[in-house]
């Protein structure tokens, strides 16, 4: 993994497969989940899920990183400029 969080390049492992997620009362939805791993440790393991059945693990990682990046921006926007607040 290329530029992980500003680490450069990065290892990590990575398993995926198709479930189908079922909830009583409502239609059974297929999901892909994606579980990553940091080999040395540094990182804690999560688990990416997504709806999207054509997409490949690396992409919706790389879709993680991405809105991960954007909401680390929006709570920074928040706190030092007061967006979202009763002061707009």
């Amino acid at each position: 993994m290329s530029n992980w969080y500003g680490r450069g390049d990065y290892e990590l492992d990575i398993t995926s497969a198709t479930v189908l997620w079922d909830k009583t009362g409502m239609p059974a939805v297929p999901s892909r989940w994606v579980l990553i791993r940091d080999p040395k440790g540094q990182l804690k393991p999560q688990a990416l899920l997504s709806t999207d059945m054509t997409a490949q693990p690396e992409e919706i990682l790389q879709w993680f990183r991405h809105r991960w990046q954007m909401e680390v921006t929006v709570e920074e926007v928040r706190a030092h400029l007061g967006v979202e607040t009763q002061r707009q």
